[in-house]
């Protein structure tokens, strides 16, 4: 028996291509712009198939649960009972079907397809490759002015999908890279760090030019959860503030008066900051008198219903608790506090298993294993950091947005429930390895 005899799950070519596909289709939104694709409904083809491959799939991993499914199962239910006694049920219906169902599906396919080191790096690479897509479509729309136009006083950068059509939520997507960069960059070689080095350059593009708020304090919050982490933090301050006073005579003067006036600066025009706090108080009126929720995406009809103002919250938390209810808001956060608390538990069990065996010498039959074992465990460990990064980050835009249905929250579950399958493989190969070395010391 050696190391390679415990091993990952295997899946065939075509099944890792079916899922690179998916992903790939699912974020550029491919049938939007191919029409073919579109006309064969490619991405829903893609996710029948991967479907009834994850229904017959049998990896044969023996894992512990780590208690975040049945939370997820809850809140699934808990969003369905809110659908029939919804003020808008029309909307409801279809947004629950449309989005939280549709998109709960990629973190099925996420915890059964990337629980293997091969199906990791296809996922990261589809996620990455669509991102890098959008974000030369964004680099190329701001050069040539073809994706700005004006919003708020501000000449604002727009995406090119409907899903991130909105500065805001393509200025998300753009964030959405950064975690997974910052860690993915230290393990890859020249020309994957080159790719990586671009996409940083491709989101900031986006961050800095959507002018939007909410994804400017995103961004100073990726910089204090990366501070924070560092080892080198006085290095890594030096290092931003180096490219901060090198960038900022590039940056128009319209956009750094939009960042100030989050701090208190005066708005060009639209009175936002004015209007979301009028949103946060009609938004706590409707919740005090609707406490067990109006219904999925029904708070703009409640909304209008009473204030005759349609906005939705532009808050994440006020939208959990108007949308379905104080019992569906303790699911959430439960949810939320169990998907945190685990990823927290597998970055260091991960950076525990690799502190063991990443000094080891060679040993001879499981000499050719161990180099392998180690490259698999830093990119467990780096996925398991940017997941965790990637929840807290969205969850600090949450104070400016309602992305309760978004896709977000179904790739940090899924890429939750396939680090936990990975990890209880590594640890097998851990200890075959370390039971070796002490036979071969006796």
């Amino acid at each position: 028996m050696t190391a390679r005899d415990i091993d990952y799950p295997k899946l065939n070519r075509f099944v890792l291509l079916l899922f690179f596909g998916y992903v790939s289709s699912f974020f550029l939104q491919i049938g939007s712009r191919i029409e073919i694709f579109g006309t064969i409904r490619l991405e829903m083809l893609l996710a029948a198939a991967l479907l009834v491959v994850s229904i017959v799939y049998r990896p044969g991993i023996i894992y512990r649960p780590i208690g975040l499914l049945p939370w997820v199962l809850m809140l699934l239910v808990f969003v369905a009972i809110q659908v029939p006694f919804s003020v808008d049920y029309p909307v409801s219906a279809s947004v629950f079907i449309d989005r939280f169902l549709k998109f709960s599906v990629m973190g099925i396919f996420i915890s059964v397809f990337a629980a293997s080191p091969a199906g990791l790096k296809i996922f990261l690479a589809a996620f990455l490759l669509s991102c890098f897509k959008m974000g030369q479509e964004g680099m190329i729309g701001n050069l040539t002015g073809a994706m700005v136009w004006e919003n708020q006083g501000v000449m604002r950068l727009h995406g090119s999908t409907r899903m991130y059509g909105h500065p805001n939520s393509f200025s998300g997507m753009a964030l959405g890279t950064i975690p997974f960069i910052y860690y993915l960059y230290p393990l890859s070689n020249k020309y994957i760090k080159l790719f990586l080095a671009v996409l940083l350059i491709f989101s900031i593009n986006i961050v800095v030019f959507t002018a939007s708020r909410t994804g400017y304090i995103g961004l100073l919050g990726l910089a204090a959860f990366f501070w924070f982490g560092s080892r080198f933090r006085f290095r890594w301050l030096s290092y931003l503030l180096i490219a901060v006073l090198v960038s900022f005579p590039f940056i128009p003067d319209q956009y750094v008066e939009r960042f100030s006036s989050i701090f208190g600066g005066v708005e060009k025009e639209g009175r936002s900051k004015e209007k979301r706090l009028e949103i946060l108080a009609d938004s706590f009126v409707i919740f005090v008198e609707n406490p067990l929720g109006v219904g999925v995406s029904a708070f703009p009809a409640a909304r209008e219903d009473r204030f005759g103002r349609r906005q939705d919250t532009h808050n994440l938390y006020m939208e959990v608790l108007t949308n379905i209810g104080i019992q569906g808001f303790v699911v959430w956060a439960g949810m939320i506090y169990v998907l945190i608390s685990r990823l927290l538990s597998l970055r260091r069990l991960f950076e525990g298993l690799l502190s063991t065996v990443s000094t080891l010498p060679s040993i001879d039959s499981v000499s050719d294993s161990i180099s392998c074992h180690v490259e698999d465990l830093k990119l467990f460990s780096a996925f398991s950091k940017a997941i965790l990064v990637y929840v807290l980050m969205r969850l600090i835009l949450g104070l400016f947005g309602h992305d309760f249905y978004e896709i977000y929250w179904w790739v940090a579950i899924g890429g939750c429930l396939a680090l936990n399958k990975l990890y209880w493989v590594a640890s097998e190969k851990n200890a075959y390895i370390m039971q070796h070395r002490a036979s071969k010391e006796g």
